[in-house]
């Protein structure tokens, strides 16, 4: 019952970071920009902390999304 109600909460956090990650990263930021941009945003990680590149390089893999790289 935990694991789901986790699994739930990580869902919907996600479904609603996507649209705002999705735009910083069409801008091209990286992982540091993002985690800078959301902490400045003041929009807490999904443990209600600020966000760190290691936050966000998992975020980002479990949302399926991935730095553009030139």
């Amino acid at each position: 019952m935990f694991i789901e109600q986790c699994k739930s909460r990580t869902k919907k956090y996600d479904e609603k970071l996507r649209p705002v990650v999705q735009e910083l990263l069409s801008y091209g930021f990286g992982t540091t920009a993002l985690a800078n941009a959301l902490n400045q945003r003041e929009i807490p990680s999904l443990h209600g902390k600020f966000h760190s590149v290691s936050s966000v390089t998992i975020m980002l893999k479990r949302m399926g999304l991935s730095i553009e790289r030139e």
